[in-house]
């Protein structure tokens, strides 16, 4: 699970890095990162799924593993959100 949490991370950290105006509080800066949000929203969910179906194939999990890969996806996906 490390090395999921890994690429996760990796993955959000560049979709954060492409993110425009992250230091502007400012209701224009605000607005180019909730344009940038939008445009990427289904990009970065789609691409953590693709990670996760990645890491099913190549490993036998249980029930409870694989609750908790959906938890840690969907915090991730958050991560972005918050962003914004």
């Amino acid at each position: 699970m490390d090395n999921l949490k890994l690429k996760f991370e990796q993955e959000l950290s560049f979709i954060l890095e492409k993110m425009p105006e992250r230091n502007n509080k400012s209701a224009l800066g605000k607005q180019k990162r909730l344009s940038y949000y939008i445009e990427n929203q289904e990009l970065f969910g789609k691409k953590l799924n693709q990670i996760a179906n990645e890491f099913i194939q190549s490993n036998v999990l249980s029930e409870t593993e694989l609750n908790q890969l959906k938890i840690l996806s969907n915090e991730y996906y958050q991560a972005f959100s918050k962003n914004v």
